[in-house]
């Protein structure tokens, strides 16, 4: 029973290889990528800037806090329509290399499907990583350590923070673009039901 609290999840077992734009690397590797740029920037600002500053206690994460207090509802609104929406290109296999899910092959409908699931609860967890943060800043819950003990448990924390963000903002970007346009249309690769069907 308890496994159906971690379904949103799912999302993260589909591959889909494809080179350098496999989907490991769109989940994993470039949010990674933007995340150490970004502490990296964030520890430089605080070294150089007088009385230096801590992103966890600055309106930016205020503002933030609030941005992901909302979003779920828009994406449990996109996940309603993709559940919904009538249009035959939702039920057609991806473009090959097909994605797979438990080695099965997966449609439009079902990869948006966990998808949007994946970002509804991930920006719960963004959410609730900016309230712990804005918290132990408001407390100066690292006050008395030392710089060197500080400033890694600054980056560490920050470094999670930003993956999910940036995986937030990296599959959204996804996710829109197969909403947007995708599902207009079928690539010449395509196949419909039938077609795989009879294939195999």
């Amino acid at each position: 029973m308890f496994e159906l609290l971690f379904s949103p999840f799912s999302y993260l077992k589909i591959t889909w290889e494809r080179g350098l734009t496999s989907k490991r690397f769109f989940d994993i590797g470039l949010p990674i990528i933007l995340s150490l740029i970004t502490v990296i920037l964030l520890i430089l600002l605080r070294l150089n800037i007088e009385n230096g500053t801590n992103i966890f206690n600055n309106d930016i994460t205020y503002y933030l806090s609030g941005f992901f207090q909302t979003i779920p509802g828009f994406y449990i609104a996109g996940l309603a329509a993709i559940a919904t929406l009538n249009s035959d290109n939702m039920d057609v296999y991806m473009t090959d290399p097909c994605p797979r899910l438990n080695g099965e092959k997966v449609k439009r409908r079902l990869f948006l499907a966990q998808l949007f699931s994946y970002l509804t609860i991930g920006s719960l967890i963004l959410f609730i990583l900016t309230l712990i943060g804005r918290f132990a800043a408001s407390i100066n819950i690292l006050q008395g350590v030392s710089v060197v003990t500080y400033y890694f448990t600054y980056a560490i924390f920050s470094l999670i923070y930003f993956y999910f963000f940036w995986q937030i903002m990296v599959l959204t970007c996804l996710g829109l673009y197969y909403l947007g346009e995708k599902i207009h249309y079928n690539d010449p690769k395509d196949m419909d039901d039938r077609e795989i069907v009879n294939d195999e």
